[in-house]
């Protein structure tokens, strides 16, 4: 299917999102294979979310609005991972106080995947975003990943590579 817009978020672009806690980042080897993940916990609820940026223009709100997770375990090779994906979108001059308040809808249903049968394998669980907060090209928006440990039976510290938003027509 074709593309109108493809955003890539490392998981460096990700911070804490409703707290000052949440998942933390590990370096896996030295170099020349250093690699960044965004280590979430197997033991609670952890949530991340990008830094504020404004929806592109390609996006028509008429396609599909899809997020790839790309993801790896510390130990696990078996059960299931469960992600939740969504947005924040903030219209300009919306009256909405910046410093107390969030709109994204945290509480959909997860999406899960089996993970790779070896840890530290690469994978890639795909979203269809249903909580996208009425997002439209030009919004101030948010991109928010939560490990839901409740739909989730995988074992230790899942680490996320990273995660691309896009709209497929």
């Amino acid at each position: 299917m074709a593309r109108n817009f493809t955003l890539n978020f490392p998981s460096t672009a990700f911070g804490p999102a409703l707290s000052t806690t949440g998942p933390t980042y590990v370096n896996h080897g030295t170099t020349p294979f250093s690699r960044v993940g965004l280590a979430f916990d197997d033991s609670v609820d952890e949530n991340a979310a990008t830094g504020m940026f404004v929806m592109p223009s390609e996006y028509t709100g008429s396609g599909t609005l899809k997020a790839d997770v790309c993801y790896y375990t510390a130990s696990a090779t078996s059960g299931d991972v469960a992600f939740l994906v969504a947005l924040e979108a903030i219209t300009d001059g919306d009256s909405v106080d910046m410093e107390a308040a969030h709109s994204a809808d945290l509480s959909g249903t997860a999406g899960t995947k089996t993970v790779p049968g070896t840890a530290g394998n690469p994978d890639i669980l795909t979203f269809t975003l249903t909580a996208k907060d009425s997002v439209a090209a030009g919004d101030i928006t948010r991109l928010f990943v939560v490990r839901d440990v409740s739909e989730d039976g995988v074992s230790g510290d899942v680490y996320v590579a990273s995660v691309s938003l896009y709209e497929e027509t």
